[in-house]
């Protein structure tokens, strides 16, 4: 696979470990969804995954700087208040993932959720390679890229075809404190 995307194997650590957040990020939703359950709000379940989050990336950080690392240098405030304003909206993007996680894969299921998630993805990347947007380098728009898009679409179609919605909610219920259901 490599080697047809030209990419040299000093890369394929980046690859799996890549494919392995992939595969690690599908339980986020159900486990999110628990921790809301018992907490009594689903967002709860998202705020647990935050201050975990943030404890995990502050350990690596310190580690790493106590091991001189150069992937930890000291921030440098006058960097830091020269960015763009939108620059700083990574953080509500990323709740806006979670929580939408946490309500929506109970009712259209996870591989209906990330089929979706990825397609709103590989377009999304695709204006931003188009445009240049956000900051990153332009990488233009190609027909082997276009007819790659189309098929990943394609793929969503039939992923979801014949899903079949759950019922809606009772009342005043979240999915993550939804009575359990019996058969």
């Amino acid at each position: 696979i490599l080697h047809h995307m030209n990419a040299p194997a000093s890369l394929v650590g980046f690859f799996l470990a890549a494919a392995a957040a992939g595969l690690l990020s599908t339980m986020q939703p159900g486990m999110n969804a628990k921790l809301g359950g018992a907490a009594g709000s689903p967002f709860y379940g998202g705020l647990v995954n935050f201050i975990i989050g943030i404890g995990l990336i502050l350990i690596v950080l310190l580690a790493l700087r106590a091991m001189g690392s150069p992937l930890a240098p000291a921030p440098a405030v006058s960097k830091l208040s020269s960015v763009p304003w939108w620059s700083w909206l990574g953080g509500l993007l990323g709740a806006t993932y979670v929580c939408t996680a946490i309500f929506v894969v109970p009712k259209i299921g996870g591989v209906n959720y990330i089929v979706c998630i990825v397609v709103g993805q590989v377009v999304g990347h695709l204006l931003i390679d188009q445009f240049g947007l956000v900051g990153l380098p332009k990488h233009p728009l190609t027909a082997t890229r276009f007819v790659g898009v189309v098929l990943v679409i394609i793929g969503m179609l039939l992923v979801t075809a014949g899903s079949k919605p759950k019922a809606a909610l009772p009342a005043n219920t979240t999915p993550a404190v939804m009575p359990p259901q019996t058969n």
